[in-house]
């Protein structure tokens, strides 16, 4: 955690200072050169704060934005607040907005930033920088356009456009990433990658290679993706515990033990990713983190942690959502505020109140249109059905296709004796007794005439399940099916919904319905209504 730092000459103790009542200080000219003294001691402290003591401090800070971004943040506000010259305090501002960024902290990195001035004539380092990272901030928020014109502001300023021609290369790069596809967006990193970690003025080493072993994974290259995330995190030594770049590697190193099915390994990286992010107060890392544990418990069977992780991830995602739309909002606010600074000087000067009231409709409008974009294709919960929806028409048309679950004892079945249970359970799904509340493995083992021991293996041989997820299935597909094809049925509560599905109470089958279909049921219901005004608006 942050430390008090001292001051040059703060070890000046004032309770051992001479007395005055010393006769050497009745003397007028004595008493002129301890005035002189007191005064020179003073102009010190201010220099040293202002000069080695703040470099000090920002190189301390530059290093602990990823290492400790809670620490930066506390240097950065100690500088804003202390003595630092102008330039000095822009160069915390940038670095408090990156730690905030590492923090998933858009909103107030966004703020930070926007606080540092910028003059294409005499733009410095800091503020090309600066320009950089709020570019890099509004792509991370899906706001392409407001970013594309921070680069257009750096490339006007020509005489330190070679100076950042690296950064400008991979961030153009990374913006067209889904254009141009991931096979040449490694190439150019890779050609990149060595250049960069020397001249690149605001992406660290550790970063690039963090890039690099996310894009692999993507283009399912896992041993080049486990190198470059190796070597992200062999230079992430430094505040382990609170390394936000370590803990983006962590988190990508648990997706790749995750995807080689080495859960134990996966589990292990992720609660560290989890105990980081937690630490920094990144919340959005600690969602996806908590979502893929959840994962890993559901593929090792473990039921109780698989259902604890996903109420954890869930909440969070509802905090996050929030969070979201606070900062899309909050920036758009931002953005509003300066077009309104303009605006009030372009009045003031011209008397353009009319041109004034135009163009600040043209931004209610636009960021009307903009909200209601990002939330149709960041939030759109139709194609999660459509992949349930199609997973079941993949199912019933090629059931050798169910993925096989091996037991950990397999029982020799006769084939006859199996044959005849499987086009029992054909005939079962076919009705509705699935949907009584009674219905267990014993239960159905004597309706079809066999034991559970039977019946409990050829489910899990030929189902890809086991009894309770072979037959919450049939339940939820059966009341989907229902609301799907009777509107009246879209009138129902959910409770009673779950009661015809033959679930014993809501929250079982909302969580079930959802862990199944990727949606709850209220937003079925709802996706199905506006289909049907839709449909009817267009008739």
């Amino acid at each position: 955690m942050f430390k008090t730092i001292g001051l040059p000459f703060s070890s000046f103790d004032s309770s051992k200072s001479l007395n005055l009542e010393d006769y050497t200080f009745r003397q007028p000219v004595v008493r002129v050169l301890f005035l002189i003294f007191f005064v020179t001691v003073q102009l010190f402290e201010l220099r040293g704060q202002d000069g080695i003591g703040a470099n000090a401090l920002l190189e301390k800070q530059k290093i602990a934005v990823s290492t400790n971004p809670n620490e930066a943040i506390k240097i950065g506000e100690h500088l804003v607040n202390g003595k630092a010259n102008a330039d000095k305090v822009q160069y915390a501002k940038l670095l408090m907005a990156k730690a905030y960024f590492y923090k998933a902290e858009y909103l107030t990195s966004y703020r930070l930033l926007s606080e540092i001035p910028h003059q294409e004539k005499e733009a410095t380092a800091t503020d090309i920088e600066a320009l950089f990272f709020k570019a890099w901030l509004l792509q991370t928020c899906g706001l392409k356009d407001e970013a594309d014109k921070q680069i257009e502001k750096i490339k006007r300023v020509s005489s330190l456009h070679n100076k950042f021609e690296n950064d400008l290369h991979l961030f153009e790069t990374f913006v067209d990433k889904d254009s141009i596809g991931n096979a040449q967006l490694i190439s150019l990193l890779s050609s990149l990658n060595a250049s960069a970690k020397d001249q690149s003025t605001f992406i660290a080493a550790a970063e690039l290679d963090l890039m690099l072993g996310e894009i692999y994974l993507e283009a399912s290259k896992t041993d080049s993706a486990f190198h470059h995330l190796q070597l992200a995190l062999a230079q992430c030594k430094i505040d382990t515990a609170t390394n936000a770049i370590r803990a983006q590697a962590l988190y990508q190193l648990g997706n790749y033990y995750f995807i080689n099915k080495e859960h134990s390994l996966s589990i292990s990286n992720l609660k560290k990713a989890e105990l980081i992010a937690t630490n920094i107060g990144n919340a959005a890392l600690k969602q996806k983190a908590i979502e893929l544990l959840a994962s890993n418990y559901l593929a090792i069977g473990d039921v109780d942690a698989f259902f604890a992780a996903k109420q954890s991830a869930q909440l969070l995602a509802n905090q996050n959502e929030i969070k979201y739309y606070e900062t899309i909002n909050g920036i758009h606010g931002e953005i509003g505020k300066h077009l309104e600074q303009e605006l009030q000087i372009t009045e003031s000067r011209y008397h353009a109140f009319l041109k004034w009231g135009m163009v600040i409709i043209l931004i209610v409008l636009l960021i009307a249109i903009a909200q209601e974009v990002l939330f149709r294709i960041r939030y759109n919960p139709y194609k999660y059905f459509e992949q349930y929806l199609q997973q079941r028409d993949a199912v019933s048309k090629n059931a050798e296709q169910l993925p096989q679950k091996v037991a950990a004892k397999v029982l020799h079945i006769p084939n006859e004796t199996e044959q005849v249970i499987m086009e029992k359970l054909e005939q079962f799904e076919q009705g509705i007794g699935y949907t009584s509340k009674e219905m267990s493995l014993s239960q159905l083992a004597a309706q079809l005439e066999t034991n559970t021991k039977y019946l409990s293996e050829i489910i899990n041989r030929n189902k890809g399940k086991n009894f309770n997820q072979y037959i919450n299935e049939l339940r939820i597909g059966y009341v989907t099916d229902l609301v799907r094809n009777d509107p009246a049925y879209r009138q129902y509560k959910v409770s009673y919904l779950a009661e015809t599905a033959g679930f014993s109470s809501h929250s079982s089958f909302a969580t079930t319905f959802k862990a199944i279909t990727g949606i709850s049921p209220n937003t079925f219901v709802s996706m199905l209504q506006q289909e049907e005004n839709l449909a009817h608006s267009n008739g």
